[in-house]
């Protein structure tokens, strides 16, 4: 029988990078290592993109960087940062967190990142 006991309070990142070919895109997916919460989070598009790439970050069947269900953002050359107050967006070990990239650009390919920045408990296990 295997118990749990909380360990202690850190800050985890989880990166997401994917270089998207001319019209492709993707759904990367990672799972969240710590109960707590997200605290920010970081896309970046490169030079060239011409705010032809769409991006959105979420957990599980929550959209959170944007917030509205089925909108993306698409920038050129930048890196926008989201700081989220603690307690808005909450997380739980083994939830799904994901990126959505879609690359509309029709002739170049970009390589697209998504940083998410968690704080919370990690939870260890003891077989007994």
């Amino acid at each position: 029988m295997a118990e749990r006991y909380p360990g202690k309070v850190v800050t985890k990142q989880v990166p997401f990078k994917y270089a998207a070919t001319a019209l492709t895109g993707v759904r990367l997916e990672e799972t969240c290592a710590v109960s707590g919460y997200i605290i920010q989070v970081l896309f970046h598009y490169p030079d060239g993109c011409a705010a032809l790439v769409n991006v959105a970050f979420g957990v599980e069947q929550n959209w959170v960087c944007p917030s509205t269900p089925s909108t993306y953002i698409a920038l050129n050359n930048a890196t926008p940062i989201w700081s989220l107050p603690e307690g808005v967006v909450k997380v739980k070990r083994g939830d799904k967190l994901w990126a959505i990239i879609d690359n509309g650009d029709s002739i170049n390919p970009h390589t697209i990142s998504v940083v998410a920045t968690m704080m919370g408990v990690e939870w260890f296990e003891e077989n007994i």
